[in-house]
C-alpha cells in the first residue's frame, strides 16, 4: 500500500492515473514506475468598482450655496479564474456594461446666475485599463450674483414768474415743457449696489 503525496493541499487536481497500481498492488523486486499526472487547480474570482458623483454648488467665495447633489452609485463586477497553485488571477470576463450619469439641472438661487445651467451627462466605462484609476465624478457649480441694468431720470422744469413791483401776478406763470435726463448704470441684485457709469 502507498499513501500519495496530498496533492490537493496545494492546489493541484488529478489529471490522469496511469495505472491504479501507484496506490496499491504487488511488490516486485524491479523498480515499478508509475505516473501520476497533475494539473493546477482553479477557482472563480470576481472583482468589483464603484463609481460615484458629486456636485457642489458653491458662491465665489467658496461658500456653500446648495446643498451637495450626490448621484445614485455605479457599480461595476467582472469575473475571473484564480490558479490556486500560483495565486494568479487572470480576469478574462466581461465587465458589466457601460452606465451613465444623467444630466443633473443647476437649482436656482434667487438673485444669482450660475457659470453651469447643468451638469452631465457623464457615461462610465470600466476596462482592465481603468480599473485601478480614479473614475468618479466631481463638479463645482459656482453662483455669481445677478447683475441688472438700471437706469435713473432728472426731470428738469423751467417756470417763469410775471409779477407787478408789488409781488402780485401780472400774467400767468410760463411753465416750460418737462427736460427729461436719463442714465444706465448696473444693480447687483444680492446688494443692492448700483453703479452709475452711463452717459
Amino acid at each position: 500500500q502507498n499513501t500519495l503525496w496530498d496533492w490537493a493541499s496545494a492546489g493541484y487536481v488529478l489529471a490522469e492515473m496511469y495505472v491504479p497500481e501507484a496506490l496499491k498492488g504487488t511488490i516486485k523486486d524491479d523498480p515499478q514506475h508509475h505516473y501520476v499526472y497533475l494539473t493546477h487547480n482553479t477557482a472563480p474570482e470576481d472583482r468589483h468598482r464603484y463609481v460615484n458623483q458629486v456636485i457642489h454648488y458653491i458662491y465665489e467665495d467658496g461658500t456653500p450655496a446648495h446643498e451637495d447633489y450626490n448621484g445614485k452609485t455605479l457599480h461595476f463586477a467582472q469575473t475571473g479564474t484564480k490558479d490556486l497553485v500560483t495565486g494568479k488571477i487572470t480576469w478574462d470576463g466581461e465587465w458589466t456594461p457601460g452606465q451613465s450619469f444623467e444630466i443633473v439641472k443647476s437649482p436656482e438661487i434667487e438673485n444669482y446666475v450660475t457659470d453651469r445651467l447643468e451638469v452631465g451627462p457623464y457615461d462610465i466605462t470600466v476596462t482592465n485599463d481603468n480599473y485601478g484609476t480614479n473614475l468618479d465624478k466631481e463638479d463645482w457649480v459656482v453662483y455669481k450674483a445677478q447683475i441688472k441694468e438700471t437706469s435713473r431720470d432728472k426731470v428738469v422744469t423751467q417756470v417763469i414768474h410775471y409779477v407787478y413791483e408789488d409781488g402780485s401776478p401780472a400774467k400767468p406763470d410760463h411753465v416750460s415743457v418737462n427736460l427729461v435726463f436719463t442714465q444706465t448704470g448696473i444693480k447687483n441684485m444680492v446688494t443692492s449696489e448700483e453703479i452709475w457709469d452711463g452717459e
